[in-house]
């Protein structure tokens, strides 16, 4: 049995799997990774690329969720405007966000209730209080 994953980083997806797996008893089971980050303590039996220092990876099915959690991050309790998230993107993250992309991950935070538009000459946003969490980081 192949169990494939796209990345390996704190071993509990795999774990988790393989565990599941064992319990079928099959012949064999293996997994692969499309990247393997060597800091996991689950290292796959495959892997197409070893990633030698741990950074956040970004996969197309993912991005927009990821870079929504970022955006929820990065405003906090503070009142920030696009400008000033976009630098954030950048000088945190080293991503180059599109404002339209931003605008639309703003938006949609917004509509769920997670942060608050504050109309203004500039438009900013924050983290709506009851969803602020001091001194708690975020997984990502």
């Amino acid at each position: 049995m192949l169990i494939v994953d796209d990345v390996t980083d704190t071993g509990e997806t795999l774990s988790l799997a393989v565990d599941y797996a064992r319990s079928l008893n099959p012949a064999d089971v293996r997994t692969a990774v499309l990247q393997y980050k060597i800091c996991s303590p689950f290292p796959p039996d495959f892997y197409s690329r070893k990633i030698l220092k741990w950074r956040w990876i970004i996969y197309p099915w993912a991005r927009y969720e990821d870079l929504a959690g970022f955006a929820e991050k990065i405003i906090l309790d503070r009142a920030l405007d696009l400008s000033q998230i976009t630098v954030e993107f950048k000088d945190r993250y080293e991503l180059a966000i599109k404002k339209t992309e931003l605008l639309e991950i703003l938006d949609d935070l917004t509509e769920r209730g997670e942060i608050e538009s504050i109309e203004g000459n500039i438009p900013t946003w924050r983290v709506l209080r009851n969803n602020v969490q001091p001194n708690k980081e975020q997984d990502f």
